[in-house]
């Protein structure tokens, strides 16, 4: 007697349930730069299908199809997304809660269509239903992870909507941090406007970051903002000397990096939109302890004299598995004849024809020193993604007196490479001889990453 065909309706649900799960595994796994494309390119397609079968499937699928949801600065997106909310079969599987200001993002010369600026039109009624739709993300059960994505790297003429935008943003997390049932794991914040605002300093807000495992910040333009505060024909709205010391100085160090439980937190990224960490502010990055740390992602962060970027990256030695250096900078002090200028940065003629190509300073620790010294004390480092920005000539040192920050040329570009390709080639061999795969917590950028972040 033939035995009978079952189909996957026969199945248990616990057995369908690993199919499921080991098809998403499948999916979230495959290289999206491989040719041909890979199976990604149908999810979550895939288990939409699966859903649409019958409600027993749909009951299944819908936590993994859905554990990822996206919105934008759109009424018609936050409507939408409050709209997928109401079914508890996508709200209680909801792992990842990501807003962004554009979809898809703009490129960094790009110009945004007029339909994209008249679907954010509506500021005020857009901010009060942002507010609300992260007000509620409490009632995600499942919820562990959150990427907030602000609008602009540097403030747009005329428009001040994004400091508004800040302070309502910020109302929502201390919202949701004294609301959330569960701790969340991960918060991304990126192109953050670099100014103080009081609800930095509210409990709740220490307690949404409290037991993060990751913590991804990254600036806008603190130079941008104080520029915007000195043009002649800026918007007077601007306070005269927009305060971002206060928050480069302060904020950033006390409230947001250094609030993580340093026992817990093991994936770590500090991005800026300037060169930052030696000048104009210094950052205490050799302060920075966390004895769980396996990845760490450093962007536009300047290497100085005083080792301190160095130093943070050097006592996380026996734990450290990934590193990511974004378009570093190495400076050095040097006197130059005192001019009136921008504290934040400011490159100036005078200073180039004071100190030309030919006069370059002494570099005590040149990246081939810096590259050589990692390679030999980061023994567990199995990743390692060094880049710089394309579309400028790299600015691999720069010098600086109290006003100014000039690059010139590399200091010895060739023995820069050679220490990089050593490094880059220590750490092959070792994830050769390990044969185990490693998979990174921060993606590696592409052209497109590195113009949108700067």
């Amino acid at each position: 007697m033939p035995k009978p065909k079952l189909d996957l309706a026969h199945l248990p649900d616990d057995l369908i349930l690993i199919i499921v799960n080991d098809l998403v595994l499948d999916l979230e796994n495959d290289d999206p730069e491989q040719d041909p494309p890979p199976s990604s390119s149908r999810y979550p397609q895939d288990l939409l299908n699966l859903r649409a079968t019958c409600s027993r499937l749909c009951h299944i699928a819908s936590p993994r199809a859905f554990h990822i949801l996206t919105f934008t600065h759109t009424l018609r997106s936050i409507n939408g997304f409050l709209a997928m909310l109401q079914s508890p079969w996508v709200r209680e599987g909801v792992k990842v809660v990501n807003y962004q200001y554009w979809d898809p993002e703009p490129q960094r010369y790009d110009e945004i269509t007029p339909d994209e600026l008249a679907a954010r039109a509506s500021r005020s009624e857009i901010r009060k239903l942002l507010h609300h739709t992260l007000s509620r993300l409490y009632e995600l059960p499942a919820l562990n992870a959150l990427s907030i994505r602000f609008g602009e790297v540097v403030p747009v003429k005329g428009n001040l909507a994004i400091m508004d935008d800040l302070s309502s943003i910020l109302d929502a997390l201390l919202v949701l941090g004294a609301s959330l049932s569960r701790p969340l794991e991960s918060l991304s914040i990126t192109r953050l406007p670099p100014f103080h605002c009081a609800q930095y300093e509210d409990v709740a807000f220490g307690a949404l970051m409290r037991d993060l495992t990751r913590l991804e910040l990254h600036t806008g333009s603190a130079n941008a903002w104080l520029r915007r505060s000195d043009e002649p024909n800026a918007n007077k709205e601007i306070p005269s000397g927009v305060p971002v010391e206060p928050f480069l100085c302060d904020t950033l160090w006390r409230r947001l990096v250094m609030l993580p439980n340093p026992a817990t937190l093991t994936a770590l990224s500090l991005g800026f939109s300037d060169f930052f960490g030696a000048h104009p502010f210094p950052f205490p990055f050799a302060q920075l302890r966390f004895p769980r740390l396996r990845a760490l992602r450093l962007q536009h962060v300047q290497f100085s004299d005083s080792g301190d970027a160095e130093a943070l990256i050097l006592r996380h030695s026996e734990t450290l598995m990934e590193l990511h250096l974004w378009h570093c900078q190495i400076v050095v002090p040097r006197d130059v004849p005192e001019q009136n200028g921008n504290a934040l940065g400011a490159q100036d003629e005078a200073f180039d024809d004071e100190f030309g190509d030919d006069d370059s300073p002494e570099v005590s620790r040149p990246w081939s020193r810096i590259y050589a010294k990692l390679s030999e004390e980061l023994q567990r480092l199995v990743f390692l993604s060094i880049q710089d920005a394309w579309w400028v000539q790299p600015e691999n040192y720069a010098s600086y007196n109290q006003d100014y920050l000039s690059p010139f040329l590399d200091h010895d570009r060739g023995e820069d490479m050679q220490a990089l390709e050593g490094f880059q080639s220590v750490v092959a061999h070792r994830v050769k001889a390990q044969r185990a795969e490693y998979r990174p917590t921060f993606k590696v950028p592409d052209e497109y990453d590195l113009i949108c972040e700067c």
